[in-house]
């Protein structure tokens, strides 16, 4: 699994600073609602604005998803999953 992938069209020698340009990010979290502020925090925060972070909960118990919803960013998914031992 690729942690960033890189959808850039025409991907031949082009310049990933162009806007056409769309990187994912994904981070997988277990009640770690703290670090996870602090995570995303740092990604809006890149210089770099054209991505999609993908927030994978493995069923948390603590304040995971009202941290990512606090955000209020489309370009920020939640994707929540039973605790199965996948990440």
């Amino acid at each position: 699994m690729s942690l960033i992938k890189n959808s850039c069209p025409n991907n031949k020698q082009r310049n990933f600073l162009k806007m056409d340009c769309v990187f994912s990010i994904i981070i997988p979290t277990y009640n770690r609602a703290k670090e996870l502020r602090r995570a995303i925090t740092s990604v809006r925060s890149q210089s770099f604005q054209n991505w999609e972070l993908i927030v994978v909960d493995n069923d948390s118990v603590d304040t995971t998803e009202d941290v990512v919803r606090s955000f209020n960013d489309e370009r920020i998914r939640l994707i929540k999953t039973q605790n199965n031992g996948v990440i």
